[in-house]
């Protein structure tokens, strides 16, 4: 299962329907962010950012992943 899991669409449908226990410490949207990062356009990213609420004071996750989305093409 946890080699099945590695892969972030397996892991994402996993969250979106369980089939087993899965403690959601983050919620789906931003799941869904982080699984999808690395490889999905940035106009979706940025509609996906628009339903992110701030967990609470100093939560930059928004900032964060439009950093991450900045940068990503030039790692490679």
């Amino acid at each position: 299962q946890m080699i099945h899991f590695l892969d972030r669409t397996n892991l994402l449908q996993e969250f979106r329907h369980p089939t087993m226990p899965v403690l959601r410490l983050l919620p789906l949207t931003r799941l869904k962010i982080l699984l999808c990062l690395d490889d999905a356009p940035c106009h979706e990213i940025e509609a996906m950012l628009a339903d992110v609420q701030p967990a609470g004071p100093g939560d930059d996750f928004a900032a964060w992943v439009r950093q991450r989305l900045a940068t990503r093409g030039l790692a490679k």
